[in-house]
């Protein structure tokens, strides 16, 4: 996981202007839902370099009156701006797959029915006149409520949420209008015959977990308005279960009373229910398994190699797989611009397939290649890690991710963005992450960790996918 893969774990991420327009992109990708990344931030409301050394950020931790988690940070980034993002821990993955179309569009269907009287267009008019972005979602594993609003608004979006979790319900006509939508989208892909890299990883690396697959025509027969309902009402029924981080220029002591006020007293009457994952079903990398498909473009192959590896136990092994990472893909860099002139946009990650769960675990070797040299770029890349093990750890290599990081940190530290995914993230596995406000973890792996971590690696099991260009 890199640091870019913090914001890896949500993919890039975008607020959309209201809920229609969101709507309206859910049903025109290949995903069900598409994120985009969010726009810099103007020049007027950045920290400049030299102050960010005196900036001490410290999040605050609450727990609401009826057990929900609530996460706080302030920061200067963005003068009376706020991000809030809202985490159940339930996803369309933990239920039945008879169901799973029923809970994956749950959350659309619910604003297609209206909330408190109010029909989807008013709620969006509404939204807009507030200076809200919202983004809903339902992953195979969580469900996520997301906007960035003006900081005064916190009162207003909260109350909003309330409402959402205490009132909303599916009609009958609002499961019509998106299976309708959706039906429209599968179908266009369908004839389109367009193989998707990401989508044809998941069906190669996961061919019996169809909560990683794109949505079916025969999953979307199966889509009912009882369902869709039920599983809204799973969203806050386990308040253990539920987090709320809000990053941004507020007032902690503020923002936990404000939601003390609008979700504390809340009790949901839904019993929860237990999650259906199970781990030890899942499939595990394999020995030089391949598979190849066609890709619907012209020029370079893309070629994915995937290395199973132990999931981490806390966030100094996260910090040190992530550190081997960068590590790895330095060195391919080097070793492919010098044998080709060009690094083939090699890529390295350290990846989560049903995150938030954190195994199994991935690292990734992705790079473009002419279709001509597949094999003998595989080979130089297998043969390279491997000699990474054989040979070991370089103090110099160790020295130069450090100075990467180095340079990188302030950006990073810079971003509400980035703090509110180490939040979500530290916040949904539970770990402490006070100490990346000390001092980026990163900074402070060892040679020993490192090579620790590359003598646990086993580079002779590994799957390849290939996507040929037609």
């Amino acid at each position: 996981m890199k640091k870019s893969s913090y914001i890896l774990f949500f993919i890039s991420l975008s607020l959309f202007l209201g809920i229609i327009t969101f709507l309206a992109i859910y049903f025109t990708s290949d995903y069900c839902g598409v994120q985009c990344e969010i726009p810099p931030l103007s020049t007027s409301d950045e920290i400049q370099s030299e102050e960010l050394a005196n900036v001490q950020l410290a999040p605050k931790m609450y727990t609401l009156s009826n057990g929900m988690k609530l996460e706080v940070l302030h920061t200067p980034f963005e003068k009376g701006e706020t991000f809030v993002r809202i985490l159940s821990l339930h996803g369309f993955g933990d239920e039945s797959p008879e169901k799973r179309a029923s809970d994956e569009l749950s959350i659309d269907i619910a604003w297609e029915s209206g909330i408190a009287g109010k029909n989807s267009d008013q709620i969006s008019a509404m939204l807009y006149e507030q200076g809200i972005e919202l983004i809903l979602k339902v992953y195979p594993f969580y469900t996520k409520i997301e906007a960035s609003l003006p900081s005064d608004k916190i009162d207003f979006f909260g109350s909003l949420v309330a409402t959402f979790l205490k009132s909303a319900h599916v009609s009958k006509e609002g499961t019509e209008a998106v299976k309708a939508k959706i039906a429209r989208h599968i179908e266009e892909r369908t004839q389109a015959r367009k193989n998707d890299f990401d989508e044809m990883f998941r069906k190669f690396m996961f061919p019996h977990e169809e909560e990683l697959h794109a949505l079916k025509l025969s999953d979307l027969n199966k889509l009912n308005a009882e369902d869709a309902d039920a599983f809204i009402h799973q969203i806050g029924a386990d308040p253990k279960k539920f987090l709320i981080i809000v990053v941004g220029d507020v007032n902690a002591e503020e923002v936990h009373a404000s939601f003390e006020k609008q979700l504390g007293g809340w009790k949901s009457e839904v019993k929860p229910k237990e999650t259906l994952f199970n781990e030890q079903s899942i499939f595990k990398s394999e020995k030089d398994k391949k598979f190849e498909f066609p890709l619907q473009q012209r020029g370079d192959a893309v070629i994915k190699i995937v290395c199973p590896i132990k999931s981490p136990e806390d966030s100094e092994a996260m910090s040190t797989i992530e550190f081997v990472t960068y590590l790895i893909e330095d060195r391919l860099k080097t070793l492919l611009s010098n044998k080709t002139g060009s690094s083939l946009g090699v890529d390295v990650s350290y990846e989560f397939p049903f995150y938030p769960h954190l195994s199994p675990a991935n690292i990734s070797v992705q790079l473009m290649v002419d279709p001509s040299e597949k094999e003998e770029m595989i080979q130089l890349v297998l043969d390279n890690m491997r000699s990474l093990k054989a040979d070991g750890i370089k103090l110099e290599e160790v020295a130069a991710v450090h100075r990467y990081f180095r340079q990188s940190d302030e950006y990073w530290r810079s971003s509400n963005e980035y703090w509110l995914d180490i939040l979500s993230n530290y916040g949904m596995w539970n770990w402490s992450v006070n100490k990346f406000f000390d001092n980026d973890p990163l900074l402070k792996v060892t040679p020993k960790q490192v090579s620790d971590v590359v003598e646990s690696l086993d580079f002779n099991a590994y799957s390849i996918l290939m996507g040929n260009p037609k």
